[in-house]
C-alpha cells in the first residue's frame, strides 16, 4: 500500500528532477543559439554536457591538449596546414582505441573476464 505522505515525496521528487531536466536543457539550447549567433563564442554546448559526466577527470587534458593544439596551429599556421593535419589527428584517435581494444580482447583471451 502506498501511503500518502510517500506519494507526495515522490511527486515532488519527480518535479524536481524534472525542474533540472528542464534547466539544462535550457542552458544547453541557449549555449547552441549564442554559438550558432555569435562565431567568436567560446563555450560549446557539447562542452558543457561533457563537464557534467563521470570520467571527465580522466579526459580533460587530452582535450585540452587536442583544443590548444587546433587553435595554435589554425592561428600561427593557417587553415591549409591544419586540414593537412587532420588525418594525423584522427589515426591518433583510432590508434588509441584500437591500442586499447586490442589489450582488452588480449586481457580477455589470457584472463578471462572479469
Amino acid at each position: 500500500m502506498i501511503f500518502p505522505t510517500s506519494l507526495a515525496h515522490s511527486l515532488l521528487t519527480a518535479a524536481a528532477e524534472s525542474l533540472a531536466v528542464l534547466a539544462g536543457a535550457a542552458v544547453t539550447l541557449a549555449l547552441g543559439i549564442i554559438r550558432l549567433r555569435f562565431w567568436w563564442w567560446p563555450f560549446h554546448p557539447v562542452g558543457y554536457l561533457a563537464a557534467n559526466t563521470w570520467g571527465l577527470q580522466l579526459w580533460y587534458m587530452p582535450f585540452f591538449i587536442g583544443w590548444a593544439a587546433k587553435a595554435l596551429l589554425i592561428r600561427y599556421a593557417g587553415l591549409p596546414l591544419y586540414r593537412r593535419t587532420i588525418p594525423l589527428a584522427v589515426g591518433l584517435i583510432v590508434g588509441d582505441l584500437l591500442n586499447g581494444g586490442l589489450w582488452g580482447i588480449i586481457r580477455l583471451v589470457r584472463v578471462g573476464a572479469y
